[in-house]
């Protein structure tokens, strides 16, 4: 199963929970509740800043364990010490490789010191 059908599952399968609702959710993340429709239709893709907000709502982690400790549920996202103008990219990516954000930033620093024959 693929990272965006595993969230697609995940979100499915919280918003099965008693009182919560699609109208709910779109209030949650201030998006238009057609845009949740179509998330759970599978033609609109979860946008990786949504993933935070919409597991606070739900009350339950995201798979792939993306969100570890307390301070990550807080913001939405593990911390990462990036500009503001790169974290989309870099969450964009973690979530397609399916590891936590922290993970992919430590492995692409790790592969630059190499490549710089500094590790």
């Amino acid at each position: 199963m693929q990272g965006d059908d595993k969230l697609l599952q995940w979100l499915k399968e919280g918003l099965s929970q008693p009182g919560l609702s699609q109208r709910g959710l779109a209030r949650a993340i201030a998006i238009d509740p057609a845009s949740v429709t179509r998330m759970l239709q599978g033609r609109r893709k979860m946008r990786p800043e949504e993933v935070g907000p919409i597991a606070r709502y739900l009350g339950i982690s995201p798979p792939g364990g993306w969100m570890r400790s307390q301070r990550s549920q807080l913001l939405g996202i593990d911390p990462i010490d990036v500009s503001p103008e790169l974290r989309p990219a870099v969450v964009a990516k973690a979530m397609e490789m399916q590891i936590e954000p922290t993970e992919f930033v430590d492995r692409a620093v790790r592969a630059a010191l190499l490549i710089c024959g500094k590790s």
